[in-house]
């Protein structure tokens, strides 16, 4: 039996790869642009999104004869965090400004940024009294500005809230606050996209936030800049205990309060939740006591609050350092 061949094999001419090599590679880097540039044009699309969360935010009718508080937040934070203390402070007649910045990049990129914000706000009005509050590494930006070489708009009052002055251990648990970052960015920004992720730096905050950093070792060199009122606000309630006690008084709250057996175990719970309630540490669960301190500062307050208490309302309870700062502020 005899099969017919294909005509001059011409089947191979159109399979064979080292035939068709230049067709092939042609082929290849066409589609390879095209994702390159869909890729590139989602992640630029992505950061100038992003970056509208950047910068300083002042209020809409803002007047510089009034007082303006500026409030800076933290490590793989946003300015949303701030809400209970800016109603505060807004209820007792300040102007409230936010700064947010690329929280996962160098600090000292973000330092340089609120630095040329507050030299513009300076330009612009004259005249504007200022005072800054700082939580967490958000103290350690505007001690940077303050500190530094780029000092422009004068600032009168700085509150540093649980500063990581000396570094903190929670760097090695990063990923957590970035996973609650994003989390809350996805809740309250509808441009919000996953990329955000990756756009707002590589993880070098957490490199500056360890101890004995170049950075730190740069930054605490600086002496106080002199006619800013420096207040450290620290706390000694540590956070897993704060969680701890809130999961305790749950299932308590479960269990019937008169049910013969049931009671005791009740009663058992709430005495180990009112214990964790009032447990104190050296650390306020991120920052401990000794790294917030800082040499020449003597106004150093120590509450019984942990770091996220200092700054925000929790369990229908203002912020813990809430009294010290409008104290301090109208001093």
């Amino acid at each position: 039996m005899c099969f017919a061949q294909p005509a001059h094999a011409g089947w191979r001419e159109v399979i064979s790869p080292s035939r068709n090599w230049t067709r092939i590679k042609n082929c290849c880097s066409a589609t390879s642009q095209r994702v390159s540039g869909y890729c590139n044009d989602k992640v630029e699309r992505a950061k100038a999104e992003q970056a509208k969360t950047w910068g300083l935010k002042l209020p809409a009718n803002f007047d510089q004869d009034k007082p303006l508080v500026v409030l800076i937040h933290g490590l793989d934070s946003h300015s949303g965090v701030w809400w209970s203390m800016a109603q505060l402070l807004e209820a007792e007649h300040y102007q409230v400004g936010y700064f947010g910045f690329p929280s996962d990049g160098p600090i000292q990129d973000d330092a340089d940024r609120f630095a040329a914000e507050m030299a513009a706000l300076h330009e612009m009005y004259p005249r504007a009294r200022v005072d800054v509050i700082g939580h967490s590494m958000g103290g350690l930006i505007a001690r940077a500005y303050i500190e530094g070489d780029r000092y422009t708009q004068r600032v009168d009052r700085f509150i540093a809230l649980g500063p990581p002055n000396h570094g903190s251990p929670w760097t090695r648990e990063r990923w957590l606050l970035e996973a609650n970052e994003q989390y809350w960015l996805w809740r309250i920004n509808n441009g919000w996209s996953p990329i955000w992720m990756f756009t707002d730096g590589h993880g070098e905050a957490a490199d500056d936030l360890k101890p004995g950093s170049k950075f730190l070792a740069a930054l605490n060199e600086r002496p106080r800049r002199a006619g800013v009122k420096y207040t450290i606000v620290m706390g000694d309630h540590h956070v897993l205990s704060r969680f701890g006690e809130g999961a305790i008084g749950t299932m308590a709250a479960c269990l019937p309060k008169r049910a013969w057996g049931v009671r005791v175990c009740r009663a058992g719970l709430e005495m180990a939740e009112a214990r964790l309630a009032e447990q104190r540490c050296d650390s306020d669960g991120v920052v401990p006591v000794e790294s917030a301190k800082l040499p020449g500062v003597e106004d150093i307050v120590l509450l019984h609050a942990d770091h996220n208490t200092l700054a925000m309302a929790a369990d229908g309870k203002p912020p813990v350092a809430w009294e010290v700062i409008r104290e301090r502020l109208a001093q």
